[in-house]
């Protein structure tokens, strides 16, 4: 406890956005020695008279207060020199001394993250685009970073929980302050399937610039940001201008020229964003460095069904600014069993098996759901006799030679025989059939 008393102190003294972090640790070892430095040493650091007030008066009142507060609600304190802090956090110009947490923090250090943030007024389109690929991004187990708003940041929170994976929500507010309201439904899905992060303490309410100051951590946690609709002045935009001030890989999603929404992305695709048509898209830039972890089985799964559910966003009452949208439309229930409950099945996809064990406010893991218990929309498939019947005998060596559990290259094919030439027709009429689906990297899977 007594480390962390000194992170929240130090991070009281600094504020949030602060660019005096790596300053002060560069010339101390620790937030504790920073404590005990005498008010002469602190007059002679480079900060500015608020910070070096703050650190001269030594009153850890405040800090105390928060502690208490968190471990009577059950709120996670991260600080930066844990091993769970995300990594890529630490090397932004401003990052947080402290972050607060509720819910299960997935694992960013080892798997790939990517933002996805956009409009509150997004057009169908956005919609449609944003639930996609964070559905199929979640499926191969990539985690969903967004801000909990209206419009796009939502419907991406819950495309990910629908599609079986991870997502953290970076707050403007206290973690344990719920903003849009509109999204306490949402907020209590993340906390199950992820976490809520904030560096403000818990109990600050909303102001207009916290969310500038909050977009740093949103680009600055994750490899790559995906902006999916977007006027030129916006906050989708203050993002993606952090993401390129700390290196970031940035997406886009083309657009409609004649729409507003539109003029965010298509310039910063014109300005050397990578433009996005597909999930694929994004996963193909982060084969080198996050291919073994990258789940290819679950992407390949759900590329079936991750197109847009209203029912998802309904019972989420995922929200949009205006009333230009269809929001609150609602479909008829999928009918899962007799005792069907009145909640939300994300899909069952194949997990990698995590490298480590993440911190969780959770009093209680997840109940592992039961097969029955998963809707899993039913698509018309032929049967295997019918499947090998209509394939050509090198068609039928192909798919004997792939495994069932995992993808393969065309190098691991030509153990068949056959010419480079016609394993790669083969691959390609059983992937019209329907029977194997191509993956980035150039490998196969079997459906």
């Amino acid at each position: 406890m007594a480390d962390t008393i000194y992170w929240i102190w130090l991070a009281e003294c600094l504020g949030p956005g602060s660019r005096h972090l790596h300053y002060l640790l560069d010339r101390y070892s620790s937030p504790y020695e920073i404590f005990r430095a005498d008010s002469e040493e602190i007059d002679r650091l480079e900060l500015g008279s608020r910070v070096i007030n703050a650190l001269s008066k030594k009153d850890m009142r405040n800090a105390y207060a928060i502690n208490d507060h968190c471990v009577a609600h059950n709120i996670g304190i991260l600080t930066y020199d844990s091993e769970f802090y995300p990594s890529k956090l630490r090397l932004i110009a401003d990052p947080p001394a402290v972050l607060y947490y509720i819910g299960e923090l997935p694992n960013m250090n080892d798997n790939l993250s990517i933002g996805v943030v956009g409009t509150r007024t997004m057009s169908e389109y956005g919609k449609a685009s944003a639930y996609k690929i964070a559905y199929e991004l979640a499926s191969a187990g990539v985690t969903v970073v967004s801000g909990m708003a209206l419009g796009v940041d939502g419907v991406a929170s819950c495309a990910a929980i629908m599609g079986g994976g991870k997502t953290v929500a970076v707050l403007g507010s206290g973690v344990d302050v719920v903003y849009p309201k509109e999204h306490r439904t949402l907020y209590d899905r993340i906390i199950k399937n992820g976490a809520v992060i904030s560096e403000y303490p818990p109990t600050t309410g909303v102001r207009d610039n916290h969310f500038p100051v909050r977009n740093r951590i949103i680009s600055g946690m994750t490899s790559g940001t995906l902006i999916v609709e977007c006027d030129v002045i916006s906050g989708a935009m203050i993002t993606a201008r952090r993401a390129i001030e700390q290196g970031k890989d940035i997406f886009a999603l083309p657009g409609n020229l004649d729409n507003k929404n539109s003029n965010g992305t298509n310039m910063l695709i014109h300005d050397g964003a990578q433009m996005v048509l597909e999930t694929s898209d994004i996963l193909k830039a982060y084969e080198f460095y996050y291919g073994k972890s990258i789940n290819y089985l679950g992407f390949s799964m759900s590329r079936g069904h991750s197109d847009l559910d209203e029912y998802a966003l309904s019972e989420m009452k995922i929200s949009a600014k205006g009333n230009a949208l269809s929001f609150g439309k609602k479909k008829e229930k999928p009918q899962n069993t007799e005792d069907d409950e009145n909640v939300l099945r994300p899909r069952n996809i194949p997990k990698n098996k995590s490298v480590k064990e993440m911190p969780s406010t959770l009093k209680k893991k997840n109940k592992k759901l039961k097969d029955e218990e998963i809707f899993v929309p039913e698509v018309p498939k032929k049967s295997t006799e019918e499947e090998l019947a209509s394939l050509s005998n090198e068609e039928r060596a192909i798919l004997a030679a792939m495994p069932d559990d995992r993808a393969v290259s065309v190098d691991e094919l030509s153990s068949t025989g056959l010419e480079c030439q016609n394993i790669m027709s083969s691959l390609a009429m059983l992937e019209i059939e329907g029977i194997v689906s191509s993956l980035p990297g150039g490998l196969y899977i079997k459906n």
